[in-house]
């Protein structure tokens, strides 16, 4: 018995020569199409993770430029509302960790609060390809002004 299983699975093994042409052009267009649908996707999500790291520094920023209105840091705007309060670079340094503004690094950020909100200008906005603002009509530049309240509901 075991001779004759021995047999028959060394004749079933000669009768196979490999993969033909076309199984292995089927196998490798298979390939193609599972990478044409991975690698777009893949730089999506590394250039959408860089652009919600800067809107988490911008968060991070006005939780200083907080910090230091309750200490009396900030100066007052030169808005007409009641009662702003401007924190530029020089100031916000003091108050936060991880982030330098300022300097060679050229990155700059000023908190306003006006009204009772929050609003920060950051010039890291500029780098932001993938985010739009909450009413989804407006990209970020450098110039852009955004208030904590639309930093949140984007991050969120």
């Amino acid at each position: 018995m075991k001779y004759f299983m021995k047999k028959l699975i060394a004749k079933r093994f000669k009768n196979e020569h490999g993969l033909t042409l076309i199984e292995l052009l089927a196998v490798i267009v298979i390939l193609g199409i599972i990478a044409s649908i991975a690698v777009p996707s893949t730089g999506n999500l590394i250039q959408n993770t860089r652009d919600k790291a800067v809107l988490s520094d911008a968060v991070n920023i006005i939780a200083g430029a907080k910090f230091a209105n309750l200490s009396g840091a900030c100066d007052a705007s030169i808005t007409n509302d009641a009662d702003p309060k401007y924190c530029d670079s020089d100031i916000l340094n003091n108050y936060i960790d991880g982030i330098t503004l300022g300097g060679t690094n050229n990155e700059n950020a000023s908190v306003v609060l006006v009204a009772g909100k929050w609003n920060i200008n950051y010039t890291k906005f500029g780098d932001i390809i993938n985010i739009k603002r909450s009413d989804g009509t407006t990209s970020f530049n450098a110039t852009t002004t955004i208030t904590e309240e639309e930093l949140l509901s984007i991050l969120n």
